[in-house]
């Protein structure tokens, strides 16, 4: 609060580092030996699903802009209130989701 950031400077840069960690993980997973054509992930065999596959990158999108939308939204609750507001929320979210699963 004190900080006073830019809500959406603040949502970029948790998807900088999010980007970066994921791009750690694919490494470690691309030489890990697995049953995805020698890989316990292929990121090339990914990127060719998603080039080809209009529906998987539009699933893709979609939920790009979902994260973003959640961030910005948690960011916003923060802001206005507290960290402990936005885990509250984050909880009541999972609950919400178990709740209209079942």
């Amino acid at each position: 609060k004190k900080a006073n950031f830019p809500v959406m400077q603040v949502v970029g840069w948790e998807g900088c580092w999010g980007m970066v960690f994921s791009c750690a993980a694919y490494l470690v997973m691309y030489f890990s030996p697995g049953s995805d054509h020698g890989h316990f992930a292929d990121i090339g065999n990914t990127l060719t699903l998603m080039a080809n596959s209009s529906g998987v990158a539009m699933l893709v999108g979609a939920y790009l802009v979902a994260v973003c939308g959640l961030n910005s939204s948690g960011i916003a609750v923060t802001a206005v209130l507290s960290g402990m507001h936005r885990k509250f929320l984050d909880g009541m979210r999972a609950g919400m989701i178990w709740a209209f699963a079942l």
